[in-house]
């Protein structure tokens, strides 16, 4: 069952894996094109291990409850928005095994992080505060 525990552990995952990301993207603006591919391996390695954590809970504990709600369109907007996650929780694990190999592409990494942070942001802005419209009552 959802609780406002929940929402608020969800709400500082986010806050972890954007504060994540914004330090691997500062590592790649200052290493440039040739830089130490490692030490971006490393802090991509920790990006996915925060995810992975942070889908465990969404899958358990959000979206089966919000894909039940009462209202269709919160209902099929929640379905929708979880069917995209688990696209973007691929793209994250490809570019992850990648950058393993040493086949990394910065481009897709870019791409990855940037729409990673899109989707924490409309589901800060939307699912979650709808979850905790629906805890309230509204």
């Amino acid at each position: 069952m959802m609780e406002m525990t929940t929402i608020n552990l969800l709400r500082e995952q986010h806050k972890d894996i954007l504060g994540a990301i914004t330090c691997l993207a500062d590592l790649l603006e200052k290493v440039g094109p040739e830089g130490e591919g490692e030490e971006i391996r490393d802090q991509l390695l920790k990006i996915h291990e925060r995810a992975l954590a942070h889908f465990a809970v969404e899958d358990k504990l959000l979206y089966p409850q919000m894909a039940e709600h009462k209202e269709t369109y919160l209902s099929e907007t929640a379905k929708g928005f979880y069917d995209v996650a688990l696209s973007l929780g691929k793209e994250l694990e490809r570019v992850c095994q990648a950058w393993k190999k040493g086949d990394s592409s910065r481009g897709d990494l870019k791409e990855v992080l940037e729409a990673f942070q899109l989707r924490i942001h409309v589901e800060d802005e939307f699912i979650l505060k709808k979850a905790e419209e629906s805890l309230k009552g509204g």
